[in-house]
């Protein structure tokens, strides 16, 4: 499916976390009204929102970037403490997990970790499985890193999860499209393989179609 222009859902011109902050409480109550399609959407809006607010970078490979949240205490509950997060580097399901984590859970900042590790854990995996399937999840993610085949993947290694070649293939092209475009900025790559990624899933309706 062809993906169009990126689309930016909001263009602040100043202080882009203090807005989006102001909007943490309301966007919960109004994620907690929405059948799981709808929610796939707002968590696909809210990380176009939170990488346009430099709340969460993206970066290849980053999973979530505990060293960037240093300052909080593992007990400490990320939901609650969600409007002093700012420059996370995460991975697309890194991206997904905070974004899932803000609207609907409690994890604790101990809960994530250091490691990818720490998401094949039942507590931090649910956060994801109920609401992406497991095939979904190994989509955005091949899709994202680049993967040709998702055995090396975390979803796969966690769930069990294979796809047919013909899938793995279109995920692999997709991000391919960015990485021959953009090779000389990995950083800018990611974010834009993000946007797209994120874009898709409003597109297609909650679902991931690359």
């Amino acid at each position: 499916m062809s993906q169009g222009k990126i689309t930016k859902f909001f263009n602040w011109n100043q202080d882009p976390i203090a807005k989006y902050n102001a909007r943490i409480d309301k966007d919960a109550k109004k994620f907690a009204k929405l059948d799981a399609a709808g929610k796939r959407v707002m968590i696909a809006k809210d990380i176009l929102l939170q990488l346009d607010a430099k709340k969460l970078v993206a970066e290849q490979g980053r999973y979530v970037s505990i060293s960037s949240l240093y300052e909080f205490d593992d007990t400490q509950d990320i939901k609650a403490n969600y409007s002093k997060i700012k420059e996370c580097p995460v991975c697309a399901l890194g991206a997904c997990l905070m974004a899932t984590t803000k609207f609907n859970n409690h994890l604790k900042f101990g809960d994530i970790g250091p490691t990818v590790s720490y998401m094949n854990t039942s507590k931090v995996s649910f956060v994801l499985q109920e609401l992406f399937s497991d095939e979904q999840l190994l989509l955005i993610e091949c899709a994202f890193e680049g993967m040709i085949t998702g055995e090396s993947s975390y979803a796969s290694q966690t769930f069990g999860t294979n796809l047919p070649a013909d899938e793995f293939k279109k995920a692999y092209d997709f991000a391919n499209k960015f990485r021959e475009k953009y090779s000389i900025d990995a950083k800018n790559t990611s974010t834009l393989k993000m946007e797209a990624i994120m874009n898709n899933i409003i597109q297609n309706k909650g679902t991931f179609i690359p």
